[in-house]
């Protein structure tokens, strides 16, 4: 069975989200893999509530097929069902596809949210993520971003640490240490600003200081250390 909620362009966005990051990302389609149906139609309709986007149900059986049969931009699936708890089939999958994926309610375990992301998926979602916070990560994998819950991030940085890793705290003021705990969250600059109650150049200035600290250029880049050497 599957249900569809068009986007209502007049609906206010209550999480002031309603515009996208980057002019090319209107409406993406985004598909629900996996889910139970009465959860499905609720995480939809919040989902269209909140961000602009075309929010669709597939019931199918979930194979490597389904998985990469889809004409949506993001396929978000959900891992609390999914037998044993193991990250979906997908690292066979192109690169290009594997990042589109979202993976939902993934159990706060070390070794599941790690394999969860060594496919190189879109983003990583714990299942004590909320939804605003799994609405902000789908606005940034629908801009090409990739990035991960709370839960997933102390995950990642408590291994990159105990491996030596370069993505270390103690290097990072706590101001800085938050602005990048929300960027690898899938904050854009104006959502850390509100949230922290600072201004957009603020955040600017605590980037650039957390970029040179972690040897990158870039948000992405910054994303990008802290997911791989987790």
């Amino acid at each position: 069975m599957a249900g569809r909620w068009p986007l209502d362009s007049s609906s206010p966005s209550p999480l002031g989200w309603g515009v996208p990051h980057s002019d090319d990302i209107s409406a993406p389609r985004v598909r629900l893999i996996n889910s139970v149906e009465a959860e499905a139609h609720a995480l939809g309709s919040y989902l269209t509530n909140s961000i602009p986007c075309v929010v669709s149900i597939d019931s199918s059986p979930v194979d490597a097929s389904t998985l990469a049969s889809s004409a949506a931009e993001i396929d978000i699936v959900t891992v609390f069902s999914w037998p044993n708890r193991q990250a979906p089939p997908i690292e066979h999958l192109p690169a290009e596809l594997r990042s589109r994926f979202v993976l939902y309610a993934v159990p706060n375990d070390e070794g599941v949210v790690l394999a969860c992301l060594a496919v190189g998926i879109g983003a990583c979602v714990t299942s004590d993520c909320d939804l605003p916070e799994l609405a902000s990560l789908i606005r940034l994998v629908a801009t090409g971003g990739r990035g991960c819950s709370r839960a997933a991030v102390e995950i990642v940085i408590a291994r990159a640490v105990a491996r030596g890793g370069s993505l270390d705290r103690k290097r990072l003021t706590r101001r800085e240490d938050q602005v990048l705990d929300l960027v690898l969250r899938g904050r854009c600059n104006k959502e850390i600003a509100t949230e922290l109650r600072i201004t957009v150049p603020t955040v600017k200035n605590h980037l650039r200081s957390c970029y040179r600290k972690l040897g990158v250029r870039n948000r992405s880049e910054a994303i990008s250390l802290g997911l791989r050497i987790g």
